[in-house]
């Protein structure tokens, strides 16, 4: 059963686990395609044109969405360059956001007000989830 909006907030029945699908369909415009590598080796992490395609936005909207505190921040690597820095989501992380963004009316609507809306506390509260069940 996939994870919805409503699931995270208080008092809501305990969250099932995800299980891992094949490519729904539906998803095929959006899909995140290869993981990035991290010295080498395969991780679950995708760069930030992922969330971006994601959620209909552009990465400097992304960025901004960051800054903001709107969305929760990503994992950075190489956080000390001035050069190789790459902000990185897990596949979870970019399922949620979108199933949220999906929810809150805010996918197909760019115009959708993140800042002060459900959206933004939905997705801290998705992100806080997926840290503590890891």
């Amino acid at each position: 059963m996939p994870l919805r909006a409503r699931d995270l907030l208080p008092g809501a029945a305990p969250i099932q686990p995800v299980v891992k699908q094949q490519k729904p369909a539906d998803e095929s415009a959006w899909f995140l395609g290869s993981p990035v590598s991290i010295g080498g080796v395969p991780s679950d992490y995708y760069p930030i044109s992922a969330l971006a395609a994601a959620l209909n936005r552009a990465p400097s909207t992304i960025r901004e969405l960051e800054r903001e505190r709107i969305i929760p921040p990503a994992f950075i690597l190489n956080r000390d360059s001035t050069n190789g820095r790459r902000r990185l989501y897990t596949g979870e992380q970019i399922k949620g956001l979108r199933q949220l963004a999906q929810e809150c009316g805010a996918l197909d609507n760019l115009r959708y007000p993140m800042k002060g809306s459900e959206f933004s506390q939905l997705a801290f509260m998705l992100f806080r989830h997926l840290d503590e069940s890891s």
